[in-house]
Order: C-alpha cells, then structure tokens, then sequence
C-alpha cells in the first residue's frame, strides 16, 4: 500500500540523551523552587506568626546577652512599625495580666522556639519601654535592693538615683529617664543587667 509511511525514531542513543537532558531540567527547577521556599517561608513565620509570652524562669539565664538596635534599624520606619506591633503591644498586655514589676524581650518566643533577642524592657508601673537602655548612677547615697527573678533571689547595694539612656520605642527619639523613687532605680539597675546577662 502506497499510502502508508514508515516512520524511524533514528539512532536509540539520541533518543536517550533527549530524556535525561530533558529530567536533569527538571532536576534543576526543583532544587530552585525549595530553595526559593527555604528562604521565603522561615521570614514569613517570623513576620506573620504571633509571639507568645513566657513567665520568669531560671531558664532565661542560659539566653545570650540581648542585641543592641542598630543605627540602620532605628532609622527604619518598618522595623519601627515590627517592634510596635510585636513587642510594645505585647508587654503593655502582660504588664496588666501578671504582677510583674518588668517584662524583657527575651520573655517572649516565636512558635519555632526561639527567644526574641532584643535589648528591650518594660517598666510595669508606667508603660515606659526602653531599647538599647545604659544607666549611669549619680549622687553618693546607696540602698540595699531585694530582686528577684525565675525564683532567683538577690540583694544587691546600688546607688539610689540612676539616669537612663536609650530609645523610647514610644517615640523612637533618644531619651534620659531619671529614677523617681528607691523602687524604681533598683528595677532600672536590675533590667540592664538582666538583658546584658550581667545579674
């Protein structure tokens, strides 16, 4: 019959080089894809999943010396935006859900397990939270300070008026904060050196 036509494949060694050429590009957009996803999905955790508060416990004293703000991310008005939403708002709440005197950053942690770092403190009593906070202590007069934390007890002789230096999240401006009471510079002291691992 005239009208029917043989058709060759040509050489066999041709056709198997066609199909592994055409797995290895395969191959190569899979590996581009999960790695695409290894960088994409742990910052999207990070940014979208709620931080969760996490009570004194003798286990924060194991944590690293908090971070400092760099000067980039002060300037930042997203990273501004972050920290007010995540932090601020979360220890304004645990300030008026728990007895505590001070909240830290370390106190709170992502689903992941993994600590907020951050060189940041609440003082319960007036909403005030400071980040990057130093104090220096003025005036000759000391006062014997009980402190506490994770069922730690402590005394400690410190002096009885401090000036602090950080940034007030509220605002993002550089402030000085002076103690207003004997209370008040013991948890000003106390705060820097918990964040520093230095109590």
């Amino acid at each position: 019959m005239k009208w029917c036509k043989r058709y060759r494949l040509g050489p066999e060694s041709n056709f198997k080089s066609s199909i592994l050429t055409f797995r290895y590009h395969w191959y190569f957009l899979f590996t581009v894809i999960v790695l695409s996803l290894a960088w994409v999905v742990p910052e999207y955790i990070d940014s979208n999943e709620a931080i969760e508060f996490v009570p004194p416990s003798s286990d924060h004293f194991s944590l690293p010396p908090a971070v400092l703000m760099t000067g980039t991310e002060f300037q930042d008005p997203e990273f501004q935006s972050k920290k007010k939403k995540d932090v601020q708002a979360s220890m304004d709440y645990a300030c008026e859900i728990t007895t505590n005197d001070v909240v830290f950053a370390f106190q709170w942690k992502y689903p992941n397990n993994r600590s907020l770092t951050d060189h940041i403190f609440m003082l319960c009593k007036n909403h005030r939270i400071f980040a990057n906070a130093a104090y220096s202590h003025h005036g000759k007069d000391f006062i014997l300070c009980t402190e506490e934390y994770g069922g730690v007890l402590k005394s400690k002789r410190r002096p009885l008026n401090v000036t602090l230096k950080g940034i007030d999240v509220n605002t993002f401006q550089h402030v000085e904060y002076e103690s207003k009471s004997a209370i008040e510079s013991c948890l000003l002291q106390h705060s820097v050196e918990m964040l520093n691992k230095k109590w």
